[in-house]
């Protein structure tokens, strides 16, 4: 399942997460009846829903959604959900990240942020990074001041690490995305988006080891809104790390910028523009 974000109706009394299981997933959920399937909200004809998971009135329950974790794992991935407005269902609220089993959608921990962080904003799975054996949460909240990341361990739901941003008003941890291993010290690292940072905003590679800021990337133009999303992706160039994807949902004509513009997508190289990066910055150490 792949990480997204969609807004809901504010009058909406609560928003449901599904689990679909497609026929090749193997899952234990028993067969359909024909009467079941013909009922089946979805186009194609043998999807089973595993679990449908409800979060409360106004929680905005479902607003970010991840897997976590390996499904070849024994009793497969896990499942973050994260609701925005959680923990008492409006913008004052804190917000919330909630990891389900994937097998059985028995809650295994809730992690609750701040009145106004908006904690659950996004979320993603972080790798394991503090090398427990299981894989670690990302839980962005961009709601207070700059915004900051949380790193929680997948374990016990504990606080790891705590990423903050900039400047106020950033929104810093309005995109989060465990990138693996880019500087190789064998810890994975983070990519995180603050897309109303400056004019055009700004992503961050940031190191899973550290917490240090390993790279920092602009848009290109007023408005663009980069770092609205963000992921990793597998090696593309051939240089055996990682490289990064950054959306820019507003990116455009910068004359005519604005929510319902086409926006962009940057694929990036980690190796060569931490070169660039140590170049410009050479003279200044």
């Amino acid at each position: 399942m792949r990480k997204s974000r969609g807004r809901q109706g504010a009058a909406a009394a609560a928003v449901a997460t599904v689990l679909a299981a497609l026929p090749w997933a193997g899952t234990a959920a028993g067969a359909q009846t024909q009467g079941q399937r013909d009922q089946s909200p979805f186009a194609e004809p043998d999807v089973r829903v595993l679990h449908t998971l409800r979060g409360q009135p106004g929680s905005y329950f479902g607003w970010a959604i991840s897997e976590l974790g390996s499904r070849r794992a024994p009793g497969g991935g896990d499942l973050i959900v994260g609701e925005r407005w959680g923990d008492g269902g409006s913008d004052v609220a804190g917000g919330a990240a909630t990891v389900f089993e994937g097998r059985s959608g028995r809650v295994r921990f809730r992690y609750v942020g701040q009145p106004g962080d908006q904690a659950g904003f996004a979320v993603a799975d972080a790798g394991d990074v503090n090398r427990d054996g299981r894989a670690d949460v990302l839980v962005g909240a961009p709601g207070v001041g700059a915004g900051h990341v949380d790193l929680v361990s997948g374990r016990t739901g504990r606080l790891l690490r705590r990423f903050a941003g900039e400047d106020d008003g950033d929104f810093f941890g309005a995109a989060v995305a465990g990138v693996g291993d880019v500087d190789r010290d064998g810890r994975p690292d983070v990519l995180v988006g603050a897309p109303r940072h400056g004019d055009s905003g700004r992503a961050y590679l940031l190191s899973g080891r550290t917490g240090a800021t390993l790279l920092t990337l602009d848009g290109e133009a007023a408005g663009d809104a980069f770092g609205s999303a963000t992921d990793g992706t597998r090696d593309i160039d051939g240089d055996r790390r990682p490289d990064l994807v950054i959306g820019a949902r507003n990116a455009g004509d910068p004359g005519r910028a604005t929510r319902t513009e086409p926006g962009g997508l940057r694929l990036l190289q980690p190796r060569r523009l931490a070169a660039a990066h140590d170049r410009r910055n050479a003279g200044r150490r």
